[in-house]
């Protein structure tokens, strides 16, 4: 037996906090680990990463939009290069603005040295 649903208006239109929710969610789920991957399939030969094609963020807050969209571009990039995610946060701290890394030097250093501790900092900062 089949139970059909129902939705009124209010539940099926999505406002801006919610929509941002999902695309934070995003964001996090993007940043783990790839847990089933097995390294020890792959030769990888690189002697170092350029920073070219990531922008560099400007550190302006209200803008949330602008700042998801510039973390998820960083996290695509970063798991490209297949470094363990705690080897993310120098390349971050490199393609902050101004405003960005006065921001990013009031961090705790330890957040300065996790990735997730620091991209959950850059999410309730920026976003």
């Amino acid at each position: 037996m089949m139970q059909a649903t129902t939705l009124n208006s209010a539940t099926t239109t999505s406002d801006r906090g919610d929509r941002e929710e999902t695309v934070k969610d995003q964001i996090r789920r993007l940043s783990y680990d790839d847990d089933e991957r097995d390294d020890t399939k792959y030769l990888e030969i690189r002697t170092h990463f350029s920073l070219d094609k990531i922008a560099e963020f400007d550190g302006k807050r209200y803008r949330s939009d602008a700042s998801l969209q510039w973390l998820k571009r960083f996290i695509y990039e970063m798991k490209g290069t297949r470094m363990p995610q705690n080897s993310w946060c120098e390349p971050f701290s490199l393609s902050l603005g101004r405003a960005a890394k006065s921001w990013y030097r009031q961090l705790p250093k330890k957040t300065h040295q996790r990735w997730n501790l620091l991209n959950e900092a850059f999410l309730d900062y920026y976003c």
